[in-house]
């Protein structure tokens, strides 16, 4: 019993587990000693931060979103960078993962969660078209790769679109969203709800399609 809750949600106790370390560090460090590491660090935090979020990209469903918002504060542009790096090795590294050994494989290490959604999305993006898809799932690309390792979708095809994206959505935060970000609850609010209209759609999907094999 036990050992299949924890099977089932260790991904999200490991994000909050992460949210937990990065508040305790913001409560002991005061925010100008953090600053100010981070600015003479700031190619070694990059490298750190694009290895964590490498890491949660392939165990998914980890959450990265406690990551980033603290890059944001912390790391200043340098954050768009770091983001960027790891959204294009995740799109690639995760799409190769499932390609090349299935389903099968990735249920050894991934949470019931991120299987489940995974089956989820497999079933939207074998009939939806790439381009409105990959803009749609910004907010949770690790699952979305794997998803795509799985379809028919041709690979370079898919990354060239998946690096565009990315490059689209960081934009639009950098310059319309970055602005309006006076409190960690709008940063939250934010970040998913990009993700509204792709749930949406999928619930369109899902009612259009309910019965059909």
């Amino acid at each position: 019993m036990s050992e299949n809750i924890l099977k089932k949600s260790w991904g999200s106790l490991v994000t909050i587990l992460l949210a937990f370390l990065l508040i305790i560090v913001w409560r002991i460090v005061p925010f100008n000693e953090l600053l100010y590491l981070v600015s003479e660090n700031i190619f070694l935090v990059v490298i750190i931060y694009i290895l964590i979020h490498f890491v949660a990209d392939v165990l998914s469903p980890i959450g990265t979103s406690p990551l980033f918002i603290s890059g944001f504060y912390l790391m200043g542009d340098w954050v768009y960078v770091a983001e960027f790096v790891s959204a294009v090795i995740c799109s690639g590294v995760n799409f190769y993962l499932a390609r090349r050994w299935g389903l099968k494989f990735l249920s050894i290490f991934l949470s019931d969660k991120g299987i489940l959604r995974i089956k989820d999305m497999l079933n939207i993006f074998n009939k939806a078209p790439l381009i409105p898809m990959r803009f749609l799932t910004f907010s949770f690309n690790d699952v979305a790769a794997y998803a795509y390792g799985l379809t028919k979708v041709n690979f370079t095809k898919y990354f060239l679109m998946s690096i565009f994206t990315s490059a689209f959505w960081l934009i639009v935060w950098k310059y319309l969203i970055a602005d309006t970000l006076f409190h960690v609850g709008v940063f939250f609010i934010w970040f998913y709800g990009i993700s509204i209209p792709f749930f949406v759609i999928s619930w369109i999907f899902y009612k259009k399609n309910k019965g059909k094999k």
